[in-house]
């Protein structure tokens, strides 16, 4: 159980930057338009 842990926390950190950067991203390319 606390290897999944261990395993799940950086997959999951990886996974909001990219969310995050994809909606910023979206925001500033909706705005530019």
């Amino acid at each position: 159980m606390y290897s999944f842990v261990r395993f799940i926390i950086p997959l999951w950190s990886a996974f909001v930057v990219v969310w995050l950067a994809r909606l910023q991203f979206q925001i500033i390319y909706g705005s530019n338009r």
